[in-house]
C-alpha cells in the first residue's frame, strides 16, 4: 500500500528501478492510483526500445518480475505500454500529466511538455 498523495514515494522509484532492469525499457513512469481497498494501487506506463512488440506475455512477464524482486504490495497492478512519454524539455517525465491522463483530471500546466505521449 502507498501512502495516498505522497507524489513519487520511495517505493514507486523502486519499482521503476526494478521493473526497468529488465532491458527492455528505455522509459517509464510509475503513477499512484486511488483504490477503495488498499488505498492507492501502483501503475507504470511503460516506452518499450525499437523493435519491441508489446504484448500480454511481456507484460506479465514486467508484473511478475516486479512482484518477485518488490513484493505483490507495492509491484504495479497494471502496465500501459506507450509509443512514448510525455517529458519535460529536460528529459524528465510528467507523472503529474500521466496521472491527471489517466484518472480524467486537468492537465495544468503542460508549457515545459517536450515530448507528447502517442
Amino acid at each position: 500500500m502507498l501512502p495516498a498523495g505522497s507524489g513519487c514515494p520511495a517505493s514507486l522509484t523502486a519499482v521503476w528501478r526494478q521493473v526497468r532492469a529488465i532491458g527492455l525499457l528505455p522509459a517509464m513512469g510509475v503513477i499512484g492510483i486511488p483504490e477503495p481497498t488498499a488505498g492507492e494501487m501502483v501503475k507504470a506506463f511503460v516506452a518499450l526500445k525499437n523493435g519491441v512488440e508489446p504484448s500480454e506475455a511481456l507484460r506479465k512477464e514486467l508484473l511478475g518480475h516486479a512482484r518477485a524482486r518488490l513484493g505483490p504490495a507495492v509491484a504495479p497492478k497494471d502496465i500501459a505500454f506507450r509509443q512514448n512519454l510525455p517529458k519535460t524539455r529536460s528529459g524528465k517525465i510528467m507523472r503529474r500529466l500521466l496521472k491527471a491522463r489517466e484518472l480524467g483530471l486537468p492537465q495544468g500546466d503542460i508549457s515545459t511538455l517536450e515530448s507528447e505521449e502517442r
